[in-house]
């Protein structure tokens, strides 16, 4: 109990120094929305890309297939 205790007291803290590297973020940049509403804009079925293939369905698989794909 003392451990969670000091864990809640240093919080404020340990949240403050986590935060320090988004003082150095100019902005953000957003360069591909295809498949943000669940469809591609190029004319694909649902659950499609324009070529046909099947759209990630895990955050982490739309960025590489993009890759993938550029390759």
């Amino acid at each position: 109990m003392q451990i969670r205790i000091k864990l809640i007291d240093a919080l404020p803290r340990i949240i403050a120094e986590s935060v320090k590297p988004m003082e150095n973020i100019d902005g953000i940049k957003i360069l591909h929305v295809d498949g943000l509403n669940g469809s591609s804009q190029n004319g694909g079925g649902a659950g499609e890309d324009a070529g046909g293939r099947a759209l990630p369905t895990r955050p982490w698989q739309q960025p590489c297939a993009i890759a993938a794909r550029r390759r």
